[in-house]
Order: C-alpha cells, then structure tokens, then sequence
C-alpha cells in the first residue's frame, strides 16, 4: 500500500504531530502499517492524530518512536512539551525541542563501520553544525526515498 500523502492541516497541529506525519511519509510507510507497528490502533487513529485531532497517551509515544526508528528519549521529550508544558518546563526548564533527534546510528540494526567511524568524527562538532547536517542528510535521504532530483547547483 502506498504511503498517503501528508497534509499540513494548520493550526490544530503541533510539532509533534507534524513531525510524526512527516517521519512516517519519509519511511514511506502507510498509516495502517504505523497503527500496526504501534500496536491497537487503527489507520484512522494515525490519520487524525497526523491532522490534530487526537492525541497519543504519553505511555505510547516510546512504541511510536521505535516504529518511527527515532529516539524515543527526544520523541518522548517533544510529546511532553506539546500535551504536558508544565510537566515539560518543570523537567527541563524553558529548553525549546523542535524535533526530535535521530536515532544513534549503533541503535539501528547492521551499521557499516564506516558509518560508526563517521557518526563518532560527527560528535564533536558543535551541536548547531551537527543539526544543520542532520537537517541536510534528512533532505537528501527523503528526495531519495521519494525519487527526487536535487536543482543544479548555482554558481
């Protein structure tokens, strides 16, 4: 089955929600398969989720981020900031999470050595370059699953 094609839906959806669209799309993965792979919820759980109009418990948020191959810490973090502020200021104080960050590459299953040697050099540079090339690699993998060519580079 194909992956549906997500919309953004204003302003009843968070960041979170967004986020959890969009990762699912950049898997190409069909809101029935991510319902399954979370386990007792329906394709139309997914869907209105994905548009705002209904939210995960808490309690789930570490079985979607497990099927979303993010890290469920930084998922978790994002799901508290959007349904529980208070708990989220009380835990980490005004500290702002856009998105969540990508699982470690040792967490995902056959990494080339290459890879590891690589996601090391990455880790000590500072962290606002490291999200700009996480940002860029995301790009670049998500043309690729959907089959999109990049525009020349201007000179």
């Amino acid at each position: 089955m194909r992956a549906r094609r997500f919309r953004d839906r204003g302003p009843f959806q968070s960041v979170f929600q967004k986020f959890v669209g969009s990762r699912r799309l950049e898997l190409k993965m069909s809101q029935a398969e991510l319902a399954r792979k979370i386990g007792g919820s329906s394709a139309e759980f997914i869907s209105m989720l994905e548009a705002g109009l209904r939210r995960i418990e808490l309690d789930r948020v570490p079985v979607l981020a497990q099927a979303l191959q993010e890290d469920p810490k930084s998922l978790c973090e994002l799901a508290l900031q959007v349904y529980a502020p208070e708990v989220f200021r009380t835990l980490f104080g005004d500290r702002y999470t856009p998105t969540p960050k990508p699982a470690p590459p040792e967490q995902m299953a056959e990494v080339p050595p290459e890879a590891a040697d690589l996601w090391g050099r990455l880790k000590v540079l500072d962290p606002d370059l490291r999200g700009a090339i996480d940002l860029l690699v995301r790009a670049l993998y998500a043309g690729h699953l959907a089959e999109t060519r990049l525009p020349p580079p201007r000179d």
